[in-house]
């Protein structure tokens, strides 16, 4: 059903009489209509009117300019002798709290505001839709704003969130059933977990990382809950445990990328051209050329006239300094770049001996330069080298330098490589990988249980995870299923169970866009007022 509009007066308010101002408000004079009211101190009823005073309280706008209301209000007097309060005012619950200074419906709108855009943007908005209110009173609504309670939470998902990443993390814990954001914790220790735990004993199942900071905050706040681990961290742990592997295997690795090197049919590079440039852009070169040249050519005769340089600049529209450069040349610059000194230049006789002994390597001219006083970047000595490289020109021997489109791929790339399908490399991988293999057995058996534990985790297989821990304890990958080992019932549960912790990465994804609107101004207290006021 829509939601009715706002009328001019709150329901429990009457009007008595409405003044408008030129000045852009509106005052509303109005009483109170209430049932007699109960003292706060005892809960006696009292209708005995001890006085009358007025409240002023902002409101919503009225064709857009600011309305107060200023409300009479009865002051009542409490008849229980016992109680300690003589006098108390008239409550108003449908208008306004206690000691407020705007009524409960324009603060709702302007809290609001102060979630979805903060105090700076907040503000700015508040003052277009004539509610002003500072950046300061925004961000406090915000932070004393009550809570939502969400139904408690039976399945959840717990991660850290980076406040300032590699110094200072917090954690996201959310409720997987329902796919929202339960609470925020300032860190991520294990105690501020067990505490929290603690405090909500439904939860029976817990999604989480290898992290051994939320396994144990787990164990001791919810002992009996389940644990699963999640199973895109879990392939991501058995890729960097591959590749380990593979740098124990590093002599295998050049020798397969040599060996396939060797078969694949060198090419010739072709001999870049330089492209020519557009004539549009030699035309109009040569346009702006004529013009200067046509200027010269009237400095030159005013400078015959006996005009001073003042004189000639006023009259061209130049710089003087300009005039006086001019002056000297035979005809207008060209403007084109020439060629600048370098810092090698210093020492071009050393790098020329040292270039006729065979020295190329960088790291080595570069501390022999410093050690004769020069500091030179290592970017320099490159263009230096490359340059001398390009001079000298292919080796006799060959006509031109001949390459192969394949190199060696990295121990990451080589891990994904022996992981991937063997139908979907390109032949140069085919054979790299068959080589590698062929090279080190050790190697080969540890990618075969890789890819039989990665098919265990995405349910391609029906392999007890029993069967491969005890298949890897004689293998490179031993320290690996240990770990495993450690965590088996999280294991196991994460490939029985349908959970994961990919919902909470996407929730942290939300959280990092509120934060960042925030431009480091507010605490942990306004960050989590409005990123759990927004679920």
């Amino acid at each position: 059903m829509p939601k009715p509009l706002p009328t001019l007066i709150p329901a429990a308010l009457k009007a008595v009489q409405i003044r408008p101002e030129p000045d852009r408000i509106i005052i509303l004079t109005a009483s109170v209509i209430t049932d007699p009211a109960c003292c706060p101190g005892c809960g006696a009823v009292s209708t005995s009117i001890h006085g009358r005073y007025h409240r002023t309280l902002a409101d919503l706008p009225w064709q857009g300019r600011p309305v107060q209301l200023k409300v009479e209000v009865r002051r009542l007097a409490c008849r229980n002798q016992g109680c300690p309060r003589r006098t108390f005012a008239e409550p108003m619950p449908d208008v306004a709290r206690p000691f407020a200074r705007r009524s409960e419906r324009l603060a709702d709108i302007q809290q609001h505001l102060g979630l979805a855009l903060g105090g700076e943007a907040g503000s700015r908005m508040t003052k277009r839709l004539s509610i002003p209110a500072s950046p300061d009173t925004l961000i406090r609504m915000v932070c004393t704003a009550p809570l939502p309670a969400p139904p408690a939470p039976k399945i959840i998902g717990i991660d850290e969130w980076a406040w300032r990443k590699g110094r200072r993390y917090g954690t996201i814990i959310v409720d997987l059933e329902r796919n929202r954001i339960v609470d925020l914790l300032p860190d991520r220790n294990p105690d501020s977990v067990a505490k929290w735990l603690h405090e909500h004993p439904a939860i029976h199942m817990v999604a989480r990382d290898r992290a051994e900071v939320y396994g144990s905050g787990v164990r001791q706040g919810a002992p009996a809950a389940t644990h699963v681990a999640d199973r895109w961290h879990l392939l991501r742990n058995l890729g960097h445990a591959l590749e380990t592997v593979l740098g124990q295997n590093a002599a295998a690795l050049r020798q397969a990328a040599r060996e396939t090197v060797a078969t694949l049919a060198p090419t010739v590079p072709a001999e870049p051209e330089k492209a020519p440039l557009p004539s549009a852009t030699l035309t109009q070169r040569a346009a702006k050329h004529e013009v200067r040249q046509s200027r010269h050519v009237d400095l030159v005769k005013l400078q015959q006239t006996g005009a001073s340089i003042s004189a000639m600049a006023r009259t061209l529209g130049m710089d003087r300094k300009t005039v006086r450069a001019w002056l000297n040349l035979e005809e207008a610059p060209s403007w084109s770049k020439r060629r600048t000194g370098s810092t090698l230049d210093a020492q071009a006789v050393y790098l020329q001996q040292r270039w006729d002994v065979g020295c190329r390597r960088i790291s080595v001219l570069q501390q022999e330069l410093a050690a004769r006083g020069c500091s030179v970047p290592r970017t320099t000595l490159q263009s230096w080298i490359k340059t001398r490289l390009a001079a000298a020109g292919p080796p006799n021997n060959l006509a031109a330098p001949l390459i192969v489109g394949w190199k060696q791929p990295s121990p990451r790339r080589t891990a994904r490589l022996l992981q991937s399908d063997v139908t979907t490399l390109t032949d140069a991988d085919r054979q790299f990988v068959t080589r590698l293999q062929n090279l080190a057995p050790a190697l080969a058996c540890s990618v075969d249980l890789v890819r039989r534990l990665a098919a265990i985790l995405r349910k391609e297989t029906a392999e007890a995870l029993g069967s491969w821990l005890d298949a890897a304890t004689t293998t490179p990958l031993k320290a690996f299923a240990s770990g495993l080992a450690k965590d088996r019932e999280a294991v196991e549960a994460a490939i029985s169970e349908p959970w994961s912790t990919s919902p909470v990465e996407g929730q942290i994804n939300r959280l990092k866009l509120i934060k960042r609107t925030m431009y480091g101004r507010g605490g942990f207290q306004l960050l989590r007022s409005r990123v759990l006021q927004a679920v």
